[in-house]
Protein backbone atom coordinates (compact mmCIF):
# COMPACT_ATOMS: atom_id res chain seq x y z
CA UNK A 1 0.00 0.00 0.00
CA UNK A 2 0.95 3.74 -0.51
CA UNK A 3 0.71 6.73 0.27
CA UNK A 4 0.48 9.56 -2.34
CA UNK A 5 1.79 13.44 -1.16
CA UNK A 6 1.17 16.51 -3.28
CA UNK A 7 1.24 20.44 -2.16
CA UNK A 8 -0.81 23.88 -2.95
CA UNK A 9 0.82 27.15 -2.36
CA UNK A 10 3.85 26.74 -2.85
CA UNK A 11 4.22 30.01 -5.02
CA UNK A 12 1.71 31.68 -3.56
CA UNK A 13 1.75 35.18 -1.70
CA UNK A 14 -0.66 34.61 0.98
CA UNK A 15 -2.01 32.06 2.77
CA UNK A 16 -0.71 28.49 4.02
CA UNK A 17 1.41 25.81 2.01
CA UNK A 18 -0.94 22.59 2.38
CA UNK A 19 0.21 19.19 1.30
CA UNK A 20 -2.26 16.16 1.37
CA UNK A 21 -1.72 12.70 2.09
CA UNK A 22 -4.34 10.14 0.63
CA UNK A 23 -4.16 5.90 0.93
CA UNK A 24 -6.81 4.54 -1.65
CA UNK A 25 -7.55 0.93 -1.54
CA UNK A 26 -5.81 -0.69 -4.13
CA UNK A 27 -7.41 -1.00 -7.41
CA UNK A 28 -10.17 1.59 -6.56
CA UNK A 29 -10.73 3.97 -9.40
CA UNK A 30 -12.51 7.33 -8.36
CA UNK A 31 -14.45 9.08 -11.57
CA UNK A 32 -12.86 12.54 -12.03
CA UNK A 33 -9.58 11.67 -10.06
CA UNK A 34 -6.59 13.68 -11.97
CA UNK A 35 -4.59 16.82 -11.28
CA UNK A 36 -6.45 19.50 -9.32
CA UNK A 37 -4.96 22.01 -11.98
CA UNK A 38 -7.58 20.15 -14.21
CA UNK A 39 -10.72 20.09 -12.97
CA UNK A 40 -12.81 22.91 -12.36
CA UNK A 41 -13.51 23.71 -9.00
CA UNK A 42 -16.95 22.48 -9.23
CA UNK A 43 -15.57 19.33 -10.35
CA UNK A 44 -12.85 19.21 -7.57
CA UNK A 45 -15.21 19.77 -4.98
CA UNK A 46 -17.23 17.16 -6.08
CA UNK A 47 -14.31 14.18 -6.52
CA UNK A 48 -13.21 15.70 -3.48
CA UNK A 49 -15.81 14.44 -1.46
CA UNK A 50 -16.22 11.08 -3.01
CA UNK A 51 -12.18 10.82 -2.23
CA UNK A 52 -13.23 11.19 1.70
CA UNK A 53 -15.59 8.85 1.35
CA UNK A 54 -13.85 6.09 -0.43
CA UNK A 55 -10.26 6.86 0.83
CA UNK A 56 -8.67 4.37 3.81
CA UNK A 57 -6.75 7.74 5.26
CA UNK A 58 -6.33 11.28 4.61
CA UNK A 59 -3.59 13.52 5.83
CA UNK A 60 -3.60 17.51 5.41
CA UNK A 61 -1.04 19.19 6.36
CA UNK A 62 -0.08 23.52 7.29
CA UNK A 63 2.25 25.38 7.20
CA UNK A 64 1.20 29.11 7.59
CA UNK A 65 2.58 32.39 6.31
CA UNK A 66 4.34 32.98 9.63
CA UNK A 67 6.22 29.87 9.32
CA UNK A 68 6.97 29.72 5.83
CA UNK A 69 8.55 33.35 6.54
CA UNK A 70 10.55 31.44 9.76
CA UNK A 71 11.82 28.47 7.78
CA UNK A 72 12.17 29.01 3.82
CA UNK A 73 10.02 27.91 1.55
CA UNK A 74 11.79 24.32 0.91
CA UNK A 75 11.91 23.98 4.47
CA UNK A 76 7.96 24.67 4.91
CA UNK A 77 7.34 22.41 1.69
CA UNK A 78 8.94 19.41 3.62
CA UNK A 79 6.97 20.24 6.91
CA UNK A 80 3.69 20.27 5.12
CA UNK A 81 3.88 16.46 3.37
CA UNK A 82 5.24 15.77 7.06
CA UNK A 83 2.81 17.22 8.98
CA UNK A 84 0.33 15.11 6.00
CA UNK A 85 1.91 12.08 6.84
CA UNK A 86 1.39 12.04 10.67
CA UNK A 87 -1.82 12.79 10.35
CA UNK A 88 -2.26 9.52 8.10
CA UNK A 89 -2.29 6.72 11.16
CA UNK A 90 -2.35 3.88 8.85
CA UNK A 91 0.70 2.06 7.94
CA UNK A 92 2.05 2.22 4.60
CA UNK A 93 5.16 0.88 2.13
CA UNK A 94 6.04 3.50 0.26
CA UNK A 95 5.21 7.49 -0.28
CA UNK A 96 4.54 8.55 -3.87
CA UNK A 97 5.41 12.13 -4.24
CA UNK A 98 4.58 14.45 -7.44
CA UNK A 99 7.43 16.17 -9.26
CA UNK A 100 11.12 15.81 -9.50
CA UNK A 101 12.20 16.97 -5.72
CA UNK A 102 11.91 14.20 -3.34
CA UNK A 103 11.78 16.31 0.13
CA UNK A 104 11.25 13.76 1.96
CA UNK A 105 13.97 10.92 0.79
CA UNK A 106 15.86 11.78 4.12
CA UNK A 107 12.86 10.22 6.22
CA UNK A 108 10.68 8.04 4.56
CA UNK A 109 10.53 5.62 2.25
CA UNK A 110 9.98 7.67 -1.15
CA UNK A 111 9.91 8.27 -4.47
CA UNK A 112 9.32 11.51 -6.41
CA UNK A 113 7.92 11.78 -10.28
CA UNK A 114 6.97 14.19 -12.70
CA UNK A 115 3.52 14.56 -13.60
CA UNK A 116 2.49 12.02 -11.23
CA UNK A 117 -0.70 14.03 -10.24
CA UNK A 118 -1.72 12.81 -13.45
CA UNK A 119 -0.41 9.27 -13.59
CA UNK A 120 -1.05 7.80 -9.81
CA UNK A 121 -4.47 7.68 -8.45
CA UNK A 122 -3.33 8.32 -4.74
CA UNK A 123 -1.16 11.52 -5.48
CA UNK A 124 -4.15 13.11 -8.01
CA UNK A 125 -6.69 12.63 -5.12
CA UNK A 126 -3.94 14.38 -2.78
CA UNK A 127 -3.65 16.82 -5.35
CA UNK A 128 -7.39 17.42 -5.10
CA UNK A 129 -7.79 17.31 -1.12
CA UNK A 130 -5.06 19.58 -1.15
CA UNK A 131 -6.73 22.06 -3.22
CA UNK A 132 -9.56 21.83 -1.99
CA UNK A 133 -8.42 22.51 1.39
CA UNK A 134 -6.23 25.40 0.58
CA UNK A 135 -8.84 27.32 -1.69
CA UNK A 136 -11.19 27.04 1.13
CA UNK A 137 -9.40 28.87 3.47
CA UNK A 138 -8.60 31.36 1.26
CA UNK A 139 -12.11 31.93 1.23
CA UNK A 140 -12.21 32.26 4.68
CA UNK A 141 -9.28 35.00 4.44
CA UNK A 142 -11.69 36.48 2.35
CA UNK A 143 -14.31 36.97 4.96
CA UNK A 144 -11.98 38.64 7.14
CA UNK A 145 -10.00 40.50 4.78
CA UNK A 146 -12.41 41.42 1.86
CA UNK A 147 -10.85 44.16 0.68
CA UNK A 148 -7.88 41.85 -0.66
CA UNK A 149 -10.50 39.62 -2.34
CA UNK A 150 -8.68 36.12 -1.53
CA UNK A 151 -11.26 34.10 -2.86
CA UNK A 152 -10.80 35.38 -6.94
CA UNK A 153 -7.01 34.96 -6.44
CA UNK A 154 -6.18 32.36 -3.89
CA UNK A 155 -2.91 34.10 -2.37
CA UNK A 156 -0.84 34.24 -6.15
CA UNK A 157 0.23 37.42 -7.63
CA UNK A 158 -2.31 38.48 -9.91
CA UNK A 159 -2.54 41.82 -10.80
CA UNK A 160 -5.84 41.95 -8.81
CA UNK A 161 -3.80 41.40 -5.66
CA UNK A 162 -1.13 43.66 -6.17
CA UNK A 163 -3.58 46.59 -6.63
CA UNK A 164 -5.38 45.03 -3.45
CA UNK A 165 -1.88 45.39 -1.67
CA UNK A 166 -1.44 48.68 -3.22
CA UNK A 167 -4.71 49.79 -1.73
CA UNK A 168 -5.17 48.15 1.08
CA UNK A 169 -1.34 47.14 2.45
CA UNK A 170 -0.79 43.25 3.52
CA UNK A 171 -2.44 40.92 6.13
CA UNK A 172 -0.92 38.55 8.69
CA UNK A 173 -1.74 35.90 5.81
CA UNK A 174 1.23 37.17 3.45
CA UNK A 175 4.28 35.73 3.41
CA UNK A 176 6.72 38.61 4.12
CA UNK A 177 9.75 37.02 2.95
CA UNK A 178 8.69 36.96 -0.50
CA UNK A 179 10.65 39.79 -1.91
CA UNK A 180 7.45 41.14 -4.35
CA UNK A 181 6.20 41.80 -0.23
CA UNK A 182 8.84 43.20 1.07
CA UNK A 183 8.05 46.73 0.42
CA UNK A 184 4.35 46.64 2.21
CA UNK A 185 5.60 45.26 5.15
CA UNK A 186 5.40 48.47 7.02
CA UNK A 187 1.40 48.35 6.14
CA UNK A 188 0.77 45.24 8.07
CA UNK A 189 -2.77 45.09 9.29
Amino acid sequence: MYAGIDEVGRGAWAGPIVAAAVILPFGLVIEGVNDSKKLTPAKRHSVDRLIRHHAIAIGIGWVHAYEVDKIGLAAAVTLSGMRAIEELNRPYDLILLDGSDNYLEKTHHSVSLVRADSLLPPVAAASIIAKVAHDRYLELMDIAHPNHNFSAHKGYGTAAHIKALNDHGITKYHRLSYKPLKKYNIFLS
